[in-house]
């Protein structure tokens, strides 16, 4: 299903460090020519592999991990297990053993950006509350959270326009949106019913039993998160830097 405000990491990193003064880049770096996608990709799949840490010079923060401070999950309902689920200190590895398929859309004058990667292995780890019933089992539980998402396989799709301002084009993003799948999440939920094992072992295996449901009720909030982190990064580059400085000219 398709949600609003998700956006791909990688461009706007690619781009903010090609806004920099182009003696410092390292070597392989180098600018593309509009609409040379394949040029793009190489860049941004280079920048990937060793600029995991940001880009400080434009305020783009550390995208492995991306970090997180609260994301509340809506109400899970699976049979045996009836609950709300609340995390914070959020934080997701991964993103940096990303591989890019696909970056269309920047040419001259752009109107729509497409992107496509695909990610082998995530990790999520947080602070957890559980509040709810597990086989009529009051749960009133808290703890650490650690999750893992295989074959992460990722589509977003924009519409971009370029606006003016004192004499100079900027990018802007008008809106967006994202679809992706995964091929299994394992959920391990630490501390469950005070430490006790058996019971918390049997409340895990349950929860990777049905891992398909609970990874449904996950997957808005999962989009949200992304999304307000990489709509971030998009806007910080191409509202500080005119669309044409990341280009060669021709």
């Amino acid at each position: 299903m398709w949600s609003q405000r998700s956006f791909v990491y990688k461009v706007p990193i690619l781009f903010g460090i090609l806004s920099l003064s182009f003696a410092e880049l390292p070597e392989g770096i180098k600018k593309c020519h509009y609409g040379d996608s394949a040029c793009i990709l190489e860049t941004a799949s280079t920048i990937i592999a060793n600029y995991s840490n940001g880009v400080k010079e434009l305020g783009i923060p550390t995208i492995d991990p991306l970090v997180y401070e609260t994301a509340d999950v809506k109400k899970i309902s699976s049979g045996a297990l009836t609950a709300q689920l609340y995390l914070k200190n959020l934080k997701v590895y991964g993103y940096s053993t990303a591989k890019i398929y696909k970056i269309e859309g920047f040419t001259e004058n752009p109107t729509k950006l497409e992107f496509h990667y695909k990610i082998p292995k995530i990790t999520l780890s947080a602070d957890y509350k559980l509040r709810g019933e597990f086989f009529s089992i009051p749960l009133n539980e808290q703890g650490k959270m650690n999750d893992t998402i295989l074959n992460y396989d990722y589509f977003w799709n924009g519409t971009v326009k370029l606006v003016e301002r004192n004499n100079e084009k900027y990018m802007k993003l008008e809106n967006y949106r994202t679809k992706f799948t995964t091929s299994r999440i394992y959920f391990n939920f630490g501390n469950l019913f005070n430490g006790d094992k058996v019971l918390g072992d049997s409340a895990n295996e349950f929860f990777n039993k049905n891992w398909k449901i609970l990874f449904d009720t996950m997957k808005p909030i999962l989009n949200k998160i992304t999304g307000q982190f990489f709509g971030n990064l998009v806007s910080e580059p191409f509202s500080k830097i005119p669309y044409k400085q990341f280009f060669l000219e021709d």
